[in-house]
């Protein structure tokens, strides 16, 4: 069957189930294999909720590189959202990379100032 004009893209269809799955790994401590499944969701539905809520799990598990990766991305997808690159910027001191956080405080200024 033809899916109608109105049903989600079968790729975020997937990425949406994928991405409860992996709430669901995380939420019982199988946090390892809910970030593989998580990775998948990125991949099938690469939105900036996926890329940042991924992003701030690796963040929170000192996985700076790639955390920034995701972090950068959703920041790039929603660049209005000031909590967004702040999250980047962030990341990127953890990384010790002064240069590249203090770009992104300024997407920050720029996206709301004050």
């Amino acid at each position: 069957t033809m899916p109608s004009p109105m049903s989600p893209s079968p790729a975020a269809a997937d990425g949406a189930a994928l991405r409860a799955e992996a709430d669901r790994l995380i939420a019982a401590g199988k946090v390892i294999e809910g970030i593989e499944v998580f990775r998948k969701a990125v991949e099938a539905a690469p939105t900036a909720e996926n890329h940042g809520d991924l992003g701030s799990l690796l963040y929170r598990l000192t996985a700076f590189d790639e955390a920034a990766r995701h972090l950068r991305a959703a920041a790039e997808l929603d660049p209005g959202n000031a909590d967004r690159w702040i999250a980047l910027a962030n990341a990127y001191y953890r990384k010790v990379d002064p240069g590249a956080a203090w770009k992104a405080e300024k997407r920050a200024r720029e996206a709301e100032p004050g």
